[in-house]
């Protein structure tokens, strides 16, 4: 890295996050002069708001500019999500051993007076008043558990090549378009029209943010000297073109991104806002300004400033929180490699220029990961190895070959599927396609397993928080299957109170700056959180697999097979948390198969309750009539496949040509072929 990268990184590396009340005044007094305002425009005027009133600098070396909070690395605060929990923390969040915030005492004196306005009326407090109370005592009793129920939107990539390839004007154009054919007399274009009204104040509002940074520049460039003075100057015209315009140089295509993403970031306290494929969107500017003459070294340097502003991005979490996602990490997952539309390997000189500026620097931030397949570029593989042999923990590998299919799946085209990124921990994702929290919470298979044998009881609360399905049972698979009753009946509280969730982000923080960048938000007119996208997922999130199948061959062997300890006699071991019983303890954890161990029978739902109960010989007698059963299903299917040869021929032809074939088009290639059967026999 270059002297300029160096003196950033370490300016970044020795910054101690810091919270900044700011942003929550400003929302705050804007939610006061718009409250009457449907949600949609109450959310654009105040997001327009934060973009006029923030504080916004630009430091010492920094040709990237943009800003989160008034300090570097500052967390700003989102009254509108929920405020209890940063009102009973406010005195330990800078002496707190984990992820430690500074917080001065003018800003907590500012947020002892502004939190407790929003009681009452955050998304929190709208979703635990329809959240069932048998749900909110299985959360009191961690049998599951809601994460994004105090923070905003994540979990998403959006279309970052819409913004770098066309503008803010562009995509202002298209919303007119819609609005003018938006019907003053159709019901269904009330909301439509409030919709893209908010759009247009979103989109203008960060058109507002970057000419106020180019404003800046051109003050900061008439007191400065020298190169310091060009680069501002250079600054000041990158920012008056992006992101209002299409980006044509690398600087253009990293700035317009970065205002996006960091417009995401303030309007929406969510994590893993992921950049997703960067470098197949930035490849077209860099590989301009190539042709320009622009040296890879300037290029690498305009990265290196870009890092560190990913490094910049802070999120004020809860103490368990902090504990939960130590290091302040904000999960920014930027892939590279992987394959185009058609298959085709896409490496570039960005793909390789991301993981060297990433091995340099060493920073946490952005989490890079690359796209694995079996034609992948041999420098490539030799860039992320090097990533890898850095020691960041980085990169995480994507496997194409794994992944498309899953993709396919859930109904995604070919095409979508070779275009995934990935967001969150793992989460596969066709950028400004999807939205849906991928972890929407998580459900504690151990919390139910003790619930179940406690006939549904909670027992260190010694609250009734499941199902009453008995204490005593005949056999295991009667267990098994209560236990399985018990799961059910917690992951359908836990969906009710997702839904609960979302419902009241939709109702109360729509985001229309996220539906301008999502498909097919604008053609429909209707916001992410409403469903504008054009694929919704929800998928919560199950923990302790592992040591569920643990558990449940111990019980298996212990209670039931053996009989060694009654149903009783194992209660006992746990409410005393085997103090006493050292050795049942040690036998327990010894003397049964664990996950691991290359043992089929700790798998739930496959072998745990059906191990074979057959002789030998009665098994040789199976083992024959399958194998006679799958010779003959193989030799009738050689023998269509040998009649409809020329179907099948025809049929591979038409797929080359069309991705999908319709029943129609299918049955067609039958008659067709009877058809020129038949002229042969003539």
């Amino acid at each position: 890295m270059n002297e300029r990268i160096a003196r950033l990184r370490a300016k970044n590396l020795t910054q101690q996050p810091e919270i900044c009340s700011e942003r929550a005044q400003i929302v705050t007094r804007a939610y006061e002069k718009y409250k009457d305002l449907p949600p949609l425009l109450l959310r654009a005027k105040t997001f327009e708001a934060i973009m006029q009133e923030m504080t916004i600098w630009i430091a010492d070396d920094e040709l990237i500019v943009g800003n989160q909070a008034k300090m570097a690395k500052g967390a700003p605060v989102y009254p509108e999500f929920s405020v209890d929990w940063i009102i009973k923390e406010l005195d330990s969040f800078s002496t707190r051993t984990s992820s430690r915030f500074l917080l001065s005492e003018e800003n907590k004196t500012v947020l002892r007076e502004l939190l407790p306005k929003w009681q009452g009326r955050t998304t929190k407090d709208r979703a635990l008043s329809i959240i069932p109370e048998a749900a909110k005592e299985a959360m009191a009793s961690q049998a599951f558990l809601l994460s994004p129920l105090s923070s905003g939107l994540g979990h998403i990539s959006v279309s970052y090549q819409k913004l770098i390839d066309h503008g803010i004007d562009f995509l202002l154009d298209e919303i007119q378009e819609k609005l003018a054919h938006c019907q003053p007399t159709a019901a269904e274009d009330v909301e439509r029209k409030v919709f893209y009204e908010a759009c247009q104040i979103v989109l203008q509002a960060m058109l507002h943010f970057a000419e106020r940074f180019a404003a800046l520049a051109e003050t900061q460039a008439a007191r400065a000297e020298g190169q310091r003075k060009d680069e501002l100057l250079e600054i000041a015209r990158v920012c008056r073109k992006v992101p209002r315009e299409r980006a044509e140089t690398f600087h253009e295509a990293l700035q317009s991104f970065w205002f996006l993403h960091l417009c995401l970031q303030i309007d929406s306290n969510g994590h893993s806002m992921s950049p997703g494929r960067f470098d197949q969107y930035t490849w077209r500017c860099y590989e301009n300004d190539m042709q320009r003459g622009v040296s890879p070294e300037r290029e690498e340097e305009l990265l290196g400033c870009l890092w560190v502003k990913f490094a910049e991005i802070s999120k004020l979490r809860d103490y368990m929180g902090s504990l939960a996602f130590g290091g302040y990490p904000m999960f920014q997952n930027l892939i590279v490699g992987g394959m185009d539309a058609d298959g085709n390997d896409v490496t570039n000189d960005v793909s390789v220029l991301c993981c060297k500026v990433t091995a340099e620097l060493k920073l946490s931030q952005p989490s890079l990961s690359v796209r694995w397949h079996k034609h992948s570029a041999r420098r490539m593989k030799l860039a992320a190895a090097e990533v890898a042999r850095a020691g960041i923990g980085m990169p995480a590998y994507f496997n194409d070959e794994a992944i498309i299919p899953v993709l396919r799946n859930i109904g995604c085209s070919l095409a979508e599927a070779r275009d995934y990124c990935e967001v969150g921990c793992v989460e596969p994702h066709v950028a400004g396609r999807m939205e849906g929290m991928y972890s929407a919470g998580f459900t504690n298979l151990c919390k139910v397993l003790e619930t179940t044998i406690f006939n549904g009881v909670d027992p260190i609360r010694g609250k009734q928080i499941g199902l009453a399905v008995g204490e005593q049972f005949e056999d295991f698979t009667a267990f098994y299957d209560a236990y399985r009753t018990q799961q059910r009946y917690f992951m359908d509280l836990h969906a009710q109170s997702v839904n609960a969730v979302e419902f009241a982000h939709s109702t109360l923080c729509p985001t229309p700056l996220v539906s301008c960048f999502v498909d097919d938000c604008i053609e429909r007119g209707v916001d992410i959180r409403r469903g504008g996208a054009h694929y919704n997922y929800t998928s919560p999130n199950a923990v302790g697999l592992a040591n569920l199948g643990d558990s449940m061959l111990v019980i298996k062997r212990k209670i039931f097979e053996e009989k060694k300890y009654s149903m009783d006699e194992l209660r006992g071991f746990l409410r005393s948390d085997f103090l006493g019983h050292e050795r049942v303890r040690q036998e327990f954890l010894n003397d049964v198969p664990k996950y691991g161990n290359d043992d089929d029978e700790v798998f739930i739902g496959r072998d745990l309750a059906h191990t074979r109960g057959y002789s030998e010989e009665v098994a040789r007698e199976i083992d024959g009539e399958i194998s006679r059963i799958i010779r003959e299903c193989h030799e009738n299917a050689e023998s269509i496949i040998r009649e409809n040869i020329g179907v099948l021929h025809s049929c591979a032809a038409l797929l080359l040509e069309k991705e999908k074939i319709h029943r129609e088009e299918f049955e067609a290639l039958f008659t067709t072929e009877k058809e020129e059967v038949a002229k042969t026999n003539e």
